[in-house]
């Protein structure tokens, strides 16, 4: 799951935000918008990162505190992802839709 995210990331970072620093002038702040979303990149990367520790984990050894680290890292995960592919949608979309 690590890998696959950061590769998205990765994309979006090196490909589609220089087109949007250098291309977007209705939006005063995008460069401080996109240095935001580079830090939740990272935490994005992290969640992904711990779950696939505590999923190894648990599967190495069930055990109920381990189910309970695991259920709230995947809720916490998910989260951040719905809300930062939601921002994308609605925001970043929009101005790579616009600049054709």
């Amino acid at each position: 799951m690590l890998p696959l995210i950061k590769r998205a990331h990765d994309f979006e970072e090196a490909q589609i935000w220089p087109i949007l620093s250098v291309e977007t002038t209705t939006i005063l702040d995008i460069k401080e918008t996109l240095n935001r979303l580079s830090f939740e990149h990272w935490g994005d990367e992290d969640f992904a990162e711990q779950v696939f520790h505590l999923l190894r984990d648990y599967a190495q050894l069930p055990e109920r505190e381990k189910a309970d680290a695991l259920a709230w890292t995947l809720r916490g995960f998910f989260q951040n992802m719905q809300r930062h592919i939601a921002f994308e949608r609605e925001f970043l979309l929009p101005l790579i839709a616009n600049r054709e």
